[in-house]
């Protein structure tokens, strides 16, 4: 029967000569294709050894791996992850395995026997009476007895599935457990890596042209969660080899033993029953960890690191990782491969534009808490859009010019300047130059053609938003981070195989870790292998209906990633994702907070306690208590709009007070809103005013102290250090270096803040050549030589002057190192 799909429409009169054509190759084919089948299928192999001896050749797979050095200057072509992986397995075609018609299933109403053997006669009452009853359900098998109801003769029975020869269980059971739950056979789980290492192994050697028995290589390492947020029982550690794309290696954590919870509600954790159980049970139990979810993601890497040698044959030289955890820096203290090895570590550059859009958003409410603004929809500041864009610009800037350090830099700095640009002042000396630059100025030269408005661009930056966004960019650009970008890699791989995970084992279902180990496993079959290698290497007999699946699943995904992987596609999520970014801030703005009031007062009106409420959102018990009176007052708790209390101060006001405290920097809070109410005429508070310091971007610190010297203490001390440059050790061993302290013995040490901006530290007017405050204090001086010390010698009450400074410190003390000495 052809296939007849939802676009199928019922032809019209008679077939045109080009659809019998065409219909006269199908059947061709049809037949070519049956006949192969029947032919491969007295050649089929009794076991999976023949398929992981094909998978252990792959290794004469020829697969072209373009060299950037030998492609320099061209463009190289890209082709995308999953055709990559595919295709360093050999191509199986059906004709490679068995592929059987009778091994397939037929779902069937019961009632349907009736009707299919209500012609047939009974060989002894000779009668229509025939009719097939279903006893003793095994699962998903049934026993199936053909008998007659006249004379209730039983003809034969039989089981609606076949045993397994192993292991006796149905063959039905099994297939739809795997189908349904993806289930796998944990011994599976060797075999299956072993192939994806012998493949990793065979790429690395090929490139290095050596063959060794453990060899060094880069991975992608990353860690997951079974459940959102930092409680989960579970997580997951996996490494991917960088060159190749596959997994090779992956640790489970788990927090949580069914079996160990039900003995010790039963017997009592601390209770001899629950000892001697726990002997028995200790080898398998699935508790393995103990600590915080968080710590699971530095825990399985150094169990996988620790491990790779031995179950590998590989080290993880070089890891590419995420700056949020704490991994690198633990492998690095433990030294795994010992002193001489050091990891190195390669950074994410998706993660590394992330802080770049981190560092906007943050300038943006540091700049605003001064007073300044670089936010908002005004021509030039800093809206999200601009900033997402801006960390686009940043991504590809590193992914087009790595490895070479100097050309990301100038890069990256080149779309700042771009977009900073107007026709006043163009800054487009770091943009590409030629008539195929992406900057439209340096396309315009090159083509000798008047450059168009700066109007007309799209992302555009104020000179205020660019002097207060270059620090970040600096920051950004530094030679360290970027040399640790240069391999120009992502963890995509890593989120990738973690959607396929969670896919098998939904997040918001709870699972046992057996469960859990089984679907990673088969996420991993299907992510390195693809479907039907993944089906080939479990199973020797296939089915056509299981070929035809399998195939059309993998086709599916390439066509897919090659959908994906297009320019028009990719131009089309980014926009679709900018417009969707804009259209969630407009609504949040508009909207405030809407829902975290009425999940207040849900949990209230189910009887919690203010404080408990309050505890668990983290904020302060009379808020609660504020929204749960409003609710039972006017029904609602949604705030009302209003101005809100009027300022006590108007923006005049406030640059009085920012220039009073410019103007003498000593003055305390109280001092200045006692200035203010006298220029004013109106009551300000010193908080008011503290307020408004803040806001001009002052702040209360302590200034720096220096030594007064004058022109003549500079000269000699310069003098004295040419005289002295040249001393050696037994030369200096005759010096001694001296200097006193004083420790207040007040709890308040009279010192005077200054109201300064931050960074402003060493500026002149904030540093102060003597630091004078009052209250009692001790004196104390130590001096110290090389290879000796002095004994602390403390003053008593009263001022030290020359005299008592001789008598009590250089009589006593330096006579007695000198005679030391």
């Amino acid at each position: 029967m052809d296939a007849i799909s939802r676009r199928y429409r019922k032809p019209k009169g008679r077939p045109s000569k080009r659809r019998n054509l065409c219909a006269s190759k199908v059947q061709k084919r049809w037949g070519e294709n049956h006949m192969q089948s029947d032919s491969d299928s007295t050649m089929c192999a009794k076991n999976s050894d023949i398929l992981l001896a094909e998978n252990s050749l792959i290794m004469d797979t020829e697969i072209s791996i373009s060299d950037e050095g030998s492609h320099a200057g061209e463009k190289e072509q890209y082709l995308n992850a999953s055709v990559s992986k595919l295709q360093m397995f050999p191509s199986t075609s059906t004709s490679t395995f068995c592929t059987s018609e009778k091994s397939t299933y037929v779902l069937m109403n019961n009632d349907m026997w009736s009707a299919l053997l209500s012609n047939t006669k009974c060989d002894e009452c000779d009668m229509c009476s025939l009719e097939v009853e279903c006893n003793s359900a095994y699962g998903f098998s049934t026993k199936i007895e053909l008998k007659c109801k006249s004379c209730r003769k039983i003809f034969n029975s039989v089981f609606s599935s076949p045993r397994d020869d192993d292991s006796k269980c149905f063959d039905a059971n099994k297939k739809l457990v795997e189908a349904f739950l993806k289930i796998e056979k944990c011994s599976f789980k060797e075999d299956i890596l072993e192939i994806f290492r012998k493949v990793v192994r065979k790429h690395h050697e090929d490139l290095l042209g050596t063959a060794n028995s453990v060899i060094d290589i880069t991975v992608s390492y990353d860690g997951t969660w079974q459940k959102r947020g930092h409680s989960s029982l579970y997580g997951i550690g996996i490494v991917i080899d960088i060159l190749t794309g596959l997994i090779i290696d992956y640790e489970i954590l788990s927090k949580y033993c069914p079996e160990c919870t039900t003995a010790k509600r039963d017997h009592g954790e601390n209770s001899a029953e629950y000892s001697i159980w726990y002997k028995s049970h200790q080898e398998e139990c699935s508790e393995n960890y103990v600590g915080s979810s968080n710590a699971m993601e530095v825990k399985a890497a150094e169990i996988l690191w620790k491990r790779s040698i031995k179950n590998c044959g590989m080290r993880y030289v070089s890891i590419l990782s995420d700056g949020d955890a704490k991994t690198y820096q633990h492998l690095s203290s433990l030294n795994v491969y010992g002193n001489c090895i050091k990891i190195a570590k390669e950074e994410c550059i998706s993660h590394v534009a992330k802080r770049l859009g981190t560092g906007l958003r943050n300038k943006i409410l540091e700049s605003r808490n001064k007073g300044i603004t670089i936010g908002g929809r005004k021509e030039g500041n800093l809206k999200e859009n601009t900033i997402v864009k801006l960390t686009n610009f940043y991504r590809k800037a590193i992914k087009d010019n790595a490895p070479d350090v100097r050309k990301m830099k100038g890069a990256i700095l080149a779309t700042l300047f771009h977009c900073s640009s107007t026709d006043k002042t163009p800054k487009h000396s770091k943009c590409p130059t030629g008539s195929t630059s992406w900057c439209f100025y340096q396309r315009a030269l090159a083509k000798n053609e008047s450059p168009m408005s700066h109007s007309l661009m799209k992302t555009k930056l104020s000179e205020q938003v660019l002097e207060k966004i270059l620090p970040v960019y600096q920051r950004l650009v530094n030679d360290e981070l970027l040399e640790r970008c240069s391999a120009g890699k992502t963890q995509n791989a890593n989120e990738s195989i973690h959607s396929v995970i969670w896919k098998n084992c939904p997040k918001e279902t709870f699972v046992s870790k057996k469960r859990l180990e089984m679907g990673v496993i088969s996420a991993i079959g299907g992510y390195n292998f693809g479907c039907f290698n993944s089906l080939a290497i479990k199973h020797n007999e296939l089915s056509f209906v299981s070929v035809d699946i399998s195939h059309k699943r993998d086709k599916r995904r390439l066509a897919q990633s090659e959908k994906k992987n297009s320019s028009d596609w990719r131009k089309k999520r980014i926009s679709n994702k900018l417009a969707k970014s804009s259209k969630i801030t407009k609504n949040i703005k508009k909207e405030g907070e809407t829902y975290r009031a009425g999940r207040i007062i849900g949990k209230l009106e189910e009887g919690r306690s203010v404080i408990s409420v309050a505890a668990e959102f983290g904020i302060a018990h009379s808020i609660v208590s504020r929204l749960w009176r409003q609710f039972k007052t006017t029904g609602t708790a949604i705030r009302g709009f209003s101005s809100g209390r009027p300022r006590g101060t108007t923006p005049a006001d406030d640059r009085y007070i920012v220039l009073q405290a410019r103007r003498n920097r000593r003055q305390t809070v109280g001092e200045i809103a006692r200035h203010a109410t006298q220029a004013t005429g109106r009551p300000i508070s010193r908080f008011t005013v503290a307020r408004g310091l803040h806001g001009g971007g002052l702040f209360a610190r302590r200034p720096v102290r220096c030594v007064p010297l004058t022109p003549a203490h500079r000269r000699r001390r310069s003098l004295w250090c040419r005289e002295h440059r040249n001393w050696r050790d037994n030369e200096w061993g005759r010096v001694l270096f001296t200097d006193e302290s004083r420790f207040s013995l007040s709890s308040d040490s009279h010192r005077i803040l200054i109201w300064r901006e931050r960074g402003s530290r060493n500026h002149p007017s904030n540093i102060i050549e003597r630091d004078r405050y009052g209250g009692r204090g001790v004196l104390v001086w130590g001096g110290i030589m090389l290879g000796s010390r002095t004994d602390l010698h403390i003053f008593d009450a009263g001022s030290v002057n020359g005299t008592r400074y001789c008598n009590e410190i250089l009589l006593p003390y330096v006579r007695v190192s000198r005679s030391f000495r």
